[in-house]
């Protein structure tokens, strides 16, 4: 609630730029990298796991939906390259994908 506030966009969208910018110069990006990377390593985990709860993905959703709405500004999306930050983001959307493709060859073990 308290960082969908301080991002998002509407009608004082140029005060949400300004706050966007502080948390950028105050190190937000390699933060969120870092948490989205920490939630995908405990999604792989509880998916390698024998545990037969899913894994709850209302933090990870928020974690990127923040990270989206810093990269639609352009001078934070040149930040965020110039950091090398979206290696780190797409492996660990990879981690994810490769999942859903060991998921999918299960599931078509088990019909089969």
């Amino acid at each position: 609630l308290l960082f969908d506030s301080l991002i998002t966009s509407g009608s004082d969208a140029d005060r949400h730029h300004s706050r966007r910018a502080y948390l950028v110069v105050r190190g937000i990006l390699p933060v969120l990298v870092e948490q989205v990377s920490r939630q995908i390593d405990a999604i792989v985990s509880v998916e390698n796991s024998f545990i037969t709860e899913q894994y709850d993905m209302t933090t990870l959703r928020g974690l990127t939906k923040m990270l989206v709405e810093f990269l639609e500004t352009p001078a934070i999306c040149r930040q965020f390259r110039k950091l090398h930050l979206s290696q780190s983001v797409l492996n660990a959307f990879l981690q994810v994908r490769s999942l859903v493709v060991q998921r999918s060859k299960l599931s078509d073990k088990c019909a089969t």
